[in-house]
């Protein structure tokens, strides 16, 4: 059931009902209560398939749709999801197996590397690579073997790229990003994010690579098997990366529930204890209170007074939610969202150093983005 806070931050019935269908799995009770939300409201079914697409869970929006068959859902829409959601599908499949071939080829290599999000995420959390919608391959490998294993992808017709979103903080070498590679295979079809740590910009996030490594855990296809991230580390992760995008997608709060409740025997001490230990316990907090309130992920007693007990984290959890349904294209030169974007960056980073670098490169960015907005608007001659 959404609770009240959820319903007053999120007033359209179209995103509310993503909420009840942004899951892996629902159940009777949660058909019924999905059932008679759609009884009580009138549904923009068009607008119900394209955010869910551009949040990342028509796949699970679908196969629940499918279930509940309102006579108000167009039949068409029906099938053009039905087409986008296989076509993903079928993506997904094609580089869950490039994922496993790589780390075949890297750990030949003698380079230790884990895979994580993508088909990693969608095994351990999401019943196979169909069930989450995902873009490229993300592979972390220790600083000593990050450019052996970005000469591997080389030798196997992958081309490095230059990404716009790094450009600014490139190292060594043209094609370097802050913190590793993006590459693309020859024909386009399959992105790989190389790393060679985690790290959140202008933050004590950091989790080291042979930590990571120590604690990991195995994942495989039939015959083959790569390494990923503990459930532990997973939910710093993820968090984190939240963080980094403001929790401006729906699939990121869905794979943090997903994962929350497929982990057996989560060991929450630990996971509180390294949060605390790189000052990042509101980070977690705002994750767990989204994942919870919009999506129903269950907490357990104590970790539940924990999350609560932050009361700039449920307000930071609410200004999240009252913008995430809200489309900007690329940018929003408006005074609100420039209140959200910094209000949100500064409430989570707690180091006052954190804050002011935070602070210079919003503005730097936003500026260099007003121009290009305004010089994009500015009709030719």
């Amino acid at each position: 059931m959404l609770t009240e806070r959820v319903l007053a931050a999120v007033p359209r019935p179209e995103h509310q009902l993503l909420f009840l269908l942004a899951r892996t799995r629902i159940g009777e009770a949660g058909y019924a209560e999905a059932r008679q939300f759609i009884a009580n409201h009138t549904i923009d079914w068009r607008s119900v398939v394209d955010t869910a697409r551009a949040h990342g869970v028509l796949a699970l929006s679908y196969k629940h749709l499918l279930a509940l068959r309102p006579e108000s859902l167009p039949q068409d829409l029906i099938q053009t999801s039905k087409g986008t959601v296989m076509t993903s599908a079928a993506r997904n499949l094609q580089m869950a197996k490039e994922t496993i071939r790589i780390a075949e080829l890297m750990s030949a290599a003698g380079i230790e590397m884990l895979t994580f999000k993508g088909a990693a995420l969608a095994l351990l959390a999401f019943d196979g690579v169909g069930g989450r919608q995902f873009n490229d391959i993300d592979l972390l490998v220790s600083s000593a073997d990050l450019v052996k294993a970005k000469n591997l992808l080389l030798e196997q017709q992958y081309v490095a790229i230059s990404s716009p979103e790094h450009r600014s903080m490139q190292k060594d070498d043209h094609d370097r990003s802050y913190q590793g590679y993006d590459l693309v295979s020859r024909d386009g079809r399959i992105a790989v994010d190389l790393q060679e740590r985690f790290g959140l910009r202008f933050s004590s996030f950091d989790l080291s690579f042979s930590e990571l490594w120590a604690r990991r855990q195995t994942i495989g296809l039939p015959d083959s098997r790569a390494m990923t991230l503990s459930f532990e580390d997973y939910i710093l992760v993820l968090s984190a990366h939240g963080t980094q995008h403001r929790w401006g997608r729906l699939k990121w709060v869905s794979d943090l529930a997903e994962l929350v409740i497929r982990a057996p025997d989560l060991k929450w001490n630990t996971i509180l204890e390294r949060a605390k230990a790189m000052r990042t316990e509101r980070m977690v907090r705002v994750g767990l209170l989204l994942a919870h309130e919009a999506l129903g992920m269950p907490l357990t007693a104590e970790v539940e007074r924990w999350v609560y007990s932050d009361a700039t984290a449920l307000k930071v959890m609410q200004d999240v939610l009252r913008w995430m349904f809200i489309e900007a294209s690329n940018f929003d030169p408006s005074l609100p969202r420039a209140l959200f974007d910094y209000g949100f960056d500064l409430s989570v980073r707690p180091r006052l150093n954190d804050k002011i670098q935070c602070v210079i490169f919003l503005t730097r960015r936003r500026l260099t983005r007003r121009v290009r907005h305004e010089t994009a608007d500015r009709p030719t001659a």
